[in-house]
């Protein structure tokens, strides 16, 4: 961690926290609304849309970090996110098919793998071909689950801050112990994600006075899960697993239960265990709150495995047995047929690819 680090997330804070009220207005003038209906979870038309301005600033900021810390941001990373960002602001208005936005996505996530020198192992008893292959389908689905987590006020901010703060500790404390260090530019890329995090949490707090869109859930998920992965390449596998562990462990226990029973899993829906005590009648600080209270435990839990503190297998199936605890309790508060459903209170969903 260095200086420069922590002025570009002060940076980073600033101009997203204070340009989010600019675009908000623009965003309501040219009707970038997202209108309430009968899936809902708010009662007034509310701004779609502000990852325009939260993509631009998270990769000026890790460009920043990785250049004053000597070490370039791979091209293909700047290059993938806006491309995803066009697409994504495209579908958000005039809504796209989901195969064309899955082979962009798969396309952004091949060409950063391709240019990748050999020796970012992860493996080294798999072949480098397949290897390479289940990181991109890894990758692919971290980009589409923080896509479908996109789901109560607050919720991706707090995935955001706390993937970030978790890097960044790593960095400062893992050094300081005496382990394996990261490089400069990966602990001030965390600092970054934390402050744009920050920024956007005053304004996506509950009640939302603006939404992420999927103009920025898409490339922000393409960018954080570089970071995860930058972070692994480190040697630092389980850290990343763990920083990642609810959004993970949510999404694709839900798609694994909607495959079961033989669901259409590209079509939209309300089954994400997150959603279920938005739907018997919790407010969505209540629920992202409890959220980030798990989420700081595993940041904790990755810190504590950085420095050698904690053993990192054990660790891992402690915090999955904590996480899929919580998902269960979650799943538990799901209304019955007999109970109402508040209208104001049903979840809103984007229409993303499966889940």
């Amino acid at each position: 961690m260095t200086s420069s680090g922590l002025w570009l997330g002060l940076a980073t804070a600033f101009l997203t926290a204070f340009g989010l009220g600019p675009l908000k207005t623009a965003l309501k003038r040219w009707s970038v609304v997202d209108w309430p209906n009968n899936r809902s979870s708010h009662k007034h038309p509310t701004p779609l849309g502000a990852g325009w301005l939260l993509v631009p600033v998270a990769l000026s900021g890790v460009a920043a970090a990785s250049f004053l810390g000597g070490q370039s941001v791979p091209w293909s990373i700047i290059i993938g996110a806006i491309g995803l960002m066009a697409i994504s602001g495209l579908d958000d208005v005039r809504p796209i098919s989901p195969w064309p936005r899955l082979v962009c996505q798969a396309v952004a996530v091949a060409i950063v793998l391709l240019i990748l020198p050999p020796d970012y192992r992860l493996f080294e008893a798999l072949p480098l071909v397949m290897e390479r292959l289940l990181i991109g389908l890894a990758w692919l689905w971290y980009i589409n689950l923080f896509n479908f987590m996109d789901g109560l006020d607050g919720l991706s901010a707090i995935e955001i801050l706390t993937v970030g703060a978790g890097v960044a500790m790593i960095g400062a404390l893992a050094g300081f112990m005496g382990t394996m260090a990261l490089p400069d530019a990966l602990t001030d890329c965390g600092l970054v994600l934390v402050g744009v995090a920050c920024g956007f949490l005053i304004w996506n707090w509950h009640p939302a006075r603006v939404f992420l869109g999927d103009v920025g859930s898409v490339p922000l998920g393409f960018l954080l899960g570089w970071v995860l992965l930058w972070l692994a390449f480190q040697g630092h596998l389980v850290e990343a697993l763990l920083l990642s562990l609810f959004h993970v462990a949510d999404t694709t226990s839900t798609l694994t239960s909607r495959l079961i029973r033989g669901e259409r899993v590209w079509r939209p829906h309300r089954e994400h265990a997150y959603q279920q005590p938005v739907r018997a009648g919790w407010r969505h600080d209540r629920v992202v709150g409890i959220i980030a209270v798990v989420k700081v435990a595993l940041v904790i839990l990755a810190v504590a495995v950085a420095a050698n503190l904690v053993p990192g297998i054990p660790s891992l199936v402690i915090a999955v047995l904590m996480v899929f605890g919580v998902i269960f309790g979650f799943h538990r508060t799901a209304p019955t047929e007999s109970q109402p459903r508040p209208r104001a209170l049903t979840d809103r969903t984007s229409e993303p690819i499966s889940g």
